[in-house]
């Protein structure tokens, strides 16, 4: 009896070890086994992002490619441009004082940009290297609100006679001509003996008008406004306007029924008549009464 006990128990004894190392086992299997798919894994995802590298590298080699191509497609559109800006312009066949101020007149009358200035002739010559081709100099001084002066200019150079901006001096006015500039302008105005366009022949084309958003020398903050100034300035809501003409218009105040007349630059309250559209019929005016501009136009109202 005793001898058959020892032996169950060393028997069991066996079992158990034996078992244990079967668990070990077979976690050491587990373990080997998820490591080499952990393995497997991590290098798939490596080549995968090895292969994703080297597509993006070819794609960005592709991307500069094109930048650089379309930089010089840039500089060749510029190239075009200018090239087209110059083929628009005629070469009259003769230029003097009168010509060019009556063309500057034009301009007034067809963007509605008048403005007073005083003009004169500077100098004239030849153009270097081509005796055909002559040049008068003019010289254009005086005060303007700046988006009007950027119309004139703008039309000026981009008409189709042929005048080129050659220098262009702005200086700010005093706080009572707040928006306006004086400007000092050099011009040129070029003309042919042969092969040009007769100077009677040349006329404004219709291009599109290129305005400022705002004025840049129109004071943004001000200082407060006093009341009683408040009170003598006409209202926007009290403006009704019964005419006009290129250079002023007649506005009649619907609270006194007086009938007043304004220039472009005369102030309301907030503001001022900064335009008078004669091709539509209009009147501009900006008013900020929050600090934010305004543009707010009125039609002619029938009596």
């Amino acid at each position: 009896m005793g001898e058959y006990k020892l032996t169950f128990l060393y028997k069991r004894g066996l079992d158990h070890k034996t078992r244990n190392v079967i668990v070990l086992f077979v976690i050491l299997v587990l373990i080997v086994v998820i490591a080499i798919l952990i393995g497997n894994k991590m290098k798939a995802n490596r080549e995968e992002l090895l292969a994703h590298n080297a597509e993006l590298q070819l794609e960005l080699s592709n991307i500069m490619a094109e930048l650089a191509t379309e930089e010089s497609l840039r500089e060749q559109l510029a190239e075009l441009k200018e090239e087209q800006f110059l083929s628009d312009k005629l070469m009259p066949d003769y230029n003097n004082t009168t010509i060019t101020l009556s063309y500057i007149f034009d301009i007034f009358q067809k963007y509605s940009t008048n403005f007073h200035f005083n003009y004169r002739l500077v100098n004239t010559g030849e153009v270097e290297g081509d005796e055909d081709v002559h040049f008068i100099r003019y010289n254009m001084t005086g005060q303007a609100y700046i988006n009007l002066l950027y119309v004139f200019l703008d039309q000026l150079e981009r008409q189709p006679a042929f005048y080129t901006i050659e220098t262009i001096e702005l200086g700010t006015q005093p706080p009572e001509e707040r928006g306006k500039v004086s400007f000092n302008i050099d011009f040129k105005a070029y003309y042919a003996n042969d092969g040009a366009v007769p100077h009677e022949d040349v006329a404004l084309k219709n291009l599109r008008e290129r305005r400022l958003v705002y004025n840049i020398f129109y004071p943004r903050i001000h200082q407060p406004m006093d009341s009683e100034e408040l009170r003598e300035k006409l209202d926007i809501s009290e403006i009704m306007v019964v005419g006009m003409t290129q250079e002023r218009i007649f506005i009649r105040n619907r609270r006194t029924g007086n009938i007043q007349v304004m220039y472009p630059g005369d102030e309301i309250r907030y503001g001022s008549l900064i335009e008078i559209d004669w091709i539509n019929q209009e009147v501009v005016f900006r008013i900020s009464p929050t600090g934010l501009a305004e543009e707010i136009r009125l039609q002619i109202e029938a009596q």
